[in-house]
């Protein structure tokens, strides 16, 4: 009997210890919604109240609160002591003692590193990063070593320009503090390149720890290695654009000579066909230019080809919403120079774009008469392979022969005339052109003479 009243009591005890620990989960999950709910109404006042009563519980689960704690220290005291203290309490944790939830110290470290990196502090924040990038799992942390590569590309910087100070204050006399400053550059140079490359070689996408190790090869005139880190890139990357871009500044300004550069910049301005012209779009149809002016009419080949290129950038322009009326002119003129083999291949990845781009109204919105006619003339050459009858085929059959005795559409009326007095003969039916392919204004061209 006794001993069945010793059972009931433990059962009893049991049954009490449970009700406290459900009580108690019960309160930390209030408290952890809370938190939460304090946060996105930013009442960081209330959200640090919240934090000091979870920090005191032992029960409490590091890995759901210390990001909430951090933005709660950034928002109210970003500079505080307590910022640093709070980061070595994580460290110094393995795991909070009710879940056993191994704590992701990879990614309190970065943590860390970003906020001493934000508030000016990269001597410490290097200092942290050297201190745990030898172990493991920290070694083969990529944005790691790429923290570690900005923080001594920073110094490097700030010591570049401290020894440019004093080789300018003492032009003959080198003070001892020179050599060290010297020693120091050189230091930061090589952990920085070093860092960079070895976040590369294990993840090869991040486009900004790029940038900078190929800004430190160019210093030190390594042009064919950085060359090779950014085809690598590219390889592994087609659709950044990043690596593109540096790939063709950086063969344009070392390696014009090579037409390499041309090919990369297709495919960059094919990424990028709205990037401002002056940087890829402009120096591509110069250099095409220049080959159409170095190529006699016998060599119908190389200047079929130019001319493709040419209309191939053009376009891209187009087809992304670049209303510059010249694009569409340099495009008229260009296009009826190829071969039917070459607007098959113009054309051959773009299906019926061009054509209902040309025939929906709501799509285009043309600002002149003349620039109506262009696109009119452009659709008839576009919609048919075998040679086009009809009115817009005469249309095109004139343009054609107006373009290869050396007349431009952008200098010359005279074509335009003939459009304008067709027009007025009724040679030329507007709605039939607008059935056979071709555009109609957007903003009341008729009333545009």
């Amino acid at each position: 009997m006794a001993e069945i009243s010793l059972f009931e009591k433990i059962e009893g005890n049991w049954k009490k210890v449970r009700v406290v620990v459900g009580l108690r989960n019960f309160h930390l999950t209030n408290l952890y919604e809370l938190l939460q709910k304090s946060l996105y109404e930013h009442n960081y006042c209330r959200a640090s109240e919240i934090l000091e009563v979870l920090l005191q519980c032992p029960d409490c689960d590091l890995s759901r609160i210390w990001q909430p704690a951090i933005e709660v220290l950034f928002t109210l005291d970003p500079t505080s002591t307590a910022f640093i203290e709070f980061f070595n309490i994580l460290l110094l944790k393995n795991h909070t003692l009710s879940s056993k939830i191994i704590l992701d110290k990879q990614r309190i470290i970065l943590e860390l590193v970003f906020y001493q990196m934000k508030y000016g502090n990269a001597t410490d924040a290097l200092a942290t990063a050297e201190t745990y990038l030898p172990m493991e799992p920290y070694c083969n942390n990529p944005v790691l070593h790429g923290y570690t590569g900005l923080l001594a590309y920073s110094l490097w910087e700030q010591l570049n320009i401290m020894i440019k100070e004093n080789e300018s204050k003492h032009k003959i006399y080198k003070p001892p503090k020179h050599e060290q400053f010297m020693d120091r550059q050189k230091r930061y140079y090589e952990m920085s390149l070093s860092n960079f490359k070895r976040s590369l070689d294990l993840d090869m996408s991040n486009d900004m720890f790029l940038m900078y190790c190929v800004k430190l090869l160019l210093h030190n005139e390594e042009i064919e290695e950085a060359i090779t880190v950014m085809q690598n890139f590219c390889d592994k990357n087609p659709s950044v654009l990043t690596g593109h871009r540096l790939l063709f500044e950086v063969l344009r300004t070392y390696k014009s000579f090579d037409s390499k550069w041309v090919e990369v910049g297709k495919t960059y301005h094919r990424i990028d066909p709205v990037s401002p012209p002056e940087i890829v779009f402009n120096p591509l149809i110069e250099h095409y230019t220049q080959v159409i002016k170095r190529t006699s009419e016998e060599e119908r080949e190389i200047l079929a080809d130019a001319y493709y290129n040419i209309c191939e950038l053009l376009f891209q322009r187009i087809e992304y919403g670049d209303d510059n009326t010249n694009y569409l002119f340099k495009t008229l003129q260009s296009f009826i120079w190829l071969e039917l083999i070459k607007i098959g291949e113009l054309l051959k990845n773009r299906g019926e774009w061009f054509r209902q781009y040309l025939i929906h109204t709501q799509r285009k919105v043309v600002n002149s008469w003349w620039e109506l006619q262009c696109y009119k003339i452009l659709s008839a050459c576009v919609s048919n392979s075998e040679p086009i009858f009809g009115t817009m085929g005469e249309l095109a059959e004139r343009a054609r022969e107006f373009v290869l005795v050396g007349n431009h559409f952008r200098n010359d009326r005279t074509f335009f005339d003939f459009v304008r007095q067709s027009r007025k003969n009724n040679c030329i039916n507007v709605s039939r052109l607008s059935d056979s392919g071709s555009v109609n204004s957007g903003n009341g061209l008729s009333n545009v003479e």
